[in-house]
């Protein structure tokens, strides 16, 4: 049989002799050029437009911490010896010790304007303050520890991490606050691991693990007041859960705070405070326990 050359084939013809893979676009074609030319800009400007979102959502960051971080209240008193300030929409607490204080968080205010309006309304200063109890790691509880350096702070284990600026906190919103906003890194010096009784000062301190909000969330008692830092919210005169989209666990944080309530049913709780819904009325506690002893998450495990 004669073979033409290849040259003197009708192009048509040609087309019909190329293997089937070849003419269908098969594994073996490469991409069309023009295609992969239209990816690569259309990637280049999905960069483009994240590198501008981030950049936007990084100074929007600082302006909105520089504008709400040196907000501050008249102090109000919470019990003998213990005073609460409302500071840039993070609640803060201070406690006359013998010889100091005892700060409960330190607020979002790197200054510390807040914890010093506190301190003012006990007659003390920042040099007074010998301990902070923090109830979390995260950024609006945290901060404000720039403002006293030298105290001792105590924590729920697992937050150690966090507030020792080796890992990222929070969830959802707290998450991305925490991406854009200062943060005050420390050093632990009481790591708390479970259920434990710190003496400061003549003081005896109950502290509790309350895991749900973050690993390491832990709720302090102090003279018959009950701080529960985001492990819990006052809404409509009931002691609720943290808000869910903001916490690491939510089913767990509701567990927590119902094994708590239970925990503390035979211990003298005159009232309950929090991080962003200040306090309960004087003498409110144990009914609130009560009610949130039984509160499970909607569709908890």
């Amino acid at each position: 049989m004669t073979t033409l050359p290849e040259g003197v084939l009708d192009p048509g013809v040609r087309e019909r002799l190329q293997p089937a893979d070849r003419r269908r676009g098969g594994a073996s074609s490469r991409p069309d050029p023009p295609r992969r030319r239209v990816l690569r800009s259309l990637l280049a400007r999905l960069l483009v437009r994240l590198a501008v979102a981030a950049a936007l959502l990084a100074a929007g960051g600082e302006l909105f911490s520089r504008a709400w971080s040196g907000g501050t209240s008249p102090p109000v008193p919470v019990a003998p010896g213990i005073v609460a300030e409302h500071g840039a929409g993070t609640w803060l607490y201070a406690v006359r010790l013998a010889d100091g204080v005892a700060l409960v968080d330190t607020g979002r205010d790197r200054k510390g304007r807040p914890i010093d309006v506190a301190l003012g309304a006990l007659g003390a200063r920042r040099a007074d303050v010998t301990d902070v109890l923090l109830t979390h790691g995260h950024p609006a509880e945290t901060v404000g520890l720039a403002a006293v350096p030298a105290a001792r702070v105590h924590a729920g284990v697992g937050d150690v991490d966090v507030i020792a600026g080796r890992e990222r906190a929070g969830r959802g919103l707290d998450r991305l606050l925490g991406l854009v906003l200062p943060r005050t890194t420390a050093r632990v010096a009481n790591p708390i691991g479970g259920e434990e009784a710190i003496s400061i000062d003549g003081d005896r301190i109950l502290a509790f693990p309350v895991p749900g909000h973050s690993l390491g969330s832990t709720a302090y008692l102090i003279r018959g007041v009950l701080f529960l830092g985001d492990a819990a919210s006052l809404k409509d005169g009931h002691l609720v859960p943290g808000p869910r989209f903001m916490s690491a666990d939510p089913g767990r944080g509701a567990r927590s705070l119902a094994h708590l309530a239970r925990r503390l049913a035979d211990t003298e709780v005159s009232l309950v405070c929090t991080a962003h819904t200040g306090c309960s009325g004087a003498g409110s506690g144990k009914a609130l326990l009560a009610e949130a002893a039984g509160q499970t998450a909607p569709g908890a495990p």
